[in-house]
């Protein structure tokens, strides 16, 4: 059989001399590279078989292959399960994932919406029952607007609400929120004024309240609903048929980053806003205005269950006018609303400016995804969160470390190579990473970005590392990688 080494020799001989043309590097320099993976592949499998006296059989050597795409558009919003043991994301591709944060596996996925905005405002898209059990996805179908129910842990779709009945046919959906309990949805359109209130059982109508062009709504836990336009707050008290209670914004007209941000959120018993230039801590239990901060608001690109829980009396806030090339100083700062305290910054570089999601029941961690490098001029900044921003990230508010990334990281995989031993394969995307998979957990050992298409792979004798050829502005390109780390071990052009 002949030597590897001497085939390389010749593989690489062939490279440097460029004595082909381009179409003749394709069949010859493509086939020479098969011709070793075959024959090192071969030579492997003879050894093995020569040094081994124990037979396996098929099953036992057969891996176990986990499907893990990741989402292939940016995540438009995440929830945790109250119990901390799913991450349900739903996806710019209409996609709703359900992950096990145990294992970072995703567990299904359903289409559950054919036309989702790609507006980066910070719109609400999905729901949690106060079980965990079910939940709502924004979404449409055809041109409508629509609510879908899903059980969180089958996938299956329990109903789904129209949200356009009556003359509510042809308006758009400006905002929404559903019930803890999951009886209502409580819904506000564009150009239409006034408050609409669904039931979730039914779908049907339930009550309507005139009056009023709204941009936001949102659930208080005693079942009253807040709202707010440009000017006012206004709570509804859906027992009680009167004149809602209503706060004045001091504002005349949104200010330009307030788009870019929740307008409501809930933190324990305090009701955030944005006044003029500040962020008002209503406290809708007693009825007053509990703090006041200037020059800040809710965090940037996040929804209101990311920057405040319900549980705990922390916000997290971000300046009102940011650089909007070196965005450091728009980092989510952690803040204790009794007190006014700083208590943390979300400053990790491996999340960059990120849009948070939603926080565990305990405030303790956060599911973000990363949006924005923290400098839009650094090249390098600017490429590592090409893709990065299809993941989700869970954080450690208290170490302030990233503990959980889950990802499928692979957009249009084009090529997969399966290594002889079962146990391990490598995956290459348009993204120009190569993967390595652990085939037993379905995990990524590890990731590199080697920025130019590739053509070939192949495994050298023993499995220890790999051959890689590739093409750069219409050139071959080959490299040999280590197995355990990833390094480029040599690399010819």
């Amino acid at each position: 059989m002949p030597d590897s080494t001497m085939m390389l020799g010749w593989l690489k001989q062939r490279m440097i001399n460029r004595t082909v043309s381009l179409s003749q590097w394709n069949s010859v320099t493509v086939c020479g590279l098969v011709l070793l993976t075959m024959l090192t592949v071969i030579a492997e499998v003879n050894a093995a078989s020569a040094g081994s006296n124990r037979s396996q059989s098929t099953e036992t050597q057969k891996p176990m292959i986990y499907p893990q795409l990741g989402h292939s558009a940016l995540p438009l919003d995440a929830k945790l399960s109250p119990d901390g043991r799913r991450v349900i994301s739903l996806g710019g591709d209409g996609v709703l994932r359900v992950w096990d944060r145990q294992t970072s596996r995703e567990l299904y996925l359903i289409l559950a919406s054919d036309h989702l905005s790609w507006s980066i405002e910070s719109e609400k898209r999905l729901f949690v029952n106060r079980d965990g059990k079910q939940v709502a996805v924004r979404g449409g179908k055809g041109g409508r607007d629509l609510l879908t129910i899903v059980s969180v842990a089958s996938g299956e779709i329990l109903r789904e609400i129209w949200l356009d009945h009556d003359d509510m046919k042809g308006s758009k959906v400006k905002d929404l929120d559903v019930s803890q309990d999951f009886s209502m949805v409580a819904v506000a359109y564009e150009n239409k004024p006034g408050l609409v209130l669904y039931s979730m059982s039914s779908g049907g109508m339930i009550q309507r309240f005139e009056g009023y062009e709204l941009m936001e709504v949102a659930f208080l836990p005693d079942g009253r609903i807040a709202s707010r336009t440009v000017a006012k707050i206004i709570i509804w008290n859906p027992k009680v048929r009167g004149v809602p209670q209503t706060l004045d914004t001091g504002q005349n007209e949104e200010a330009l980053w307030n788009v870019f941000r929740p307008g409501l959120a809930l933190c324990d018993h305090w009701l955030l806003y944005h006044g003029k230039n500040e962020l008002v801590a209503f406290d809708w239990q007693t009825g007053t205005v509990a703090k006041k901060w200037k020059d800040v608001g809710l965090a940037w690109l996040s929804r209101p269950t990311g920057v405040c829980s319900r549980n705990t009396p922390d916000a997290y806030l971000a300046p009102y006018e940011p650089d909007l090339k070196v965005l450091k100083n728009s980092r989510p700062i952690r803040k204790d609303i009794p007190t006014g305290n700083q208590r943390s910054l979300i400053e990790i570089a491996d999340v960059g400016i990120p849009a948070i999601y939603d926080q565990s029941v305990d405030g303790r961690f956060l599911v973000v995804t990363p949006v924005l490098p923290l400098d839009t001029e650094n090249s390098e900044s600017r490429d590592r969160f090409e893709f990065a921003n299809k993941d989700l990230v869970i954080v450690d508010t208290v170490t302030g470390r990233v503990v959980q990334r889950l990802t499928g990281g692979i957009p249009a995989v084009e090529r997969v190579f399966a290594f002889q031993s079962g146990g391990r394969a490598l995956s290459m995307g348009k993204d120009h990473r190569i993967n390595l998979w652990n085939l037993e957990n379905g995990r990524v050992e590890w990731s590199l970005e080697w920025k130019r298409p590739v053509r070939c792979v192949g495994a050298l004798a023993g499995e220890r590392r790999f051959a890689v050829l590739g093409s750069e502005e219409g050139k071959p390109n080959f490299a040999i990688f280590e197995m355990k780390t990833g390094k480029v071990e040599s690399e010819w052009k």
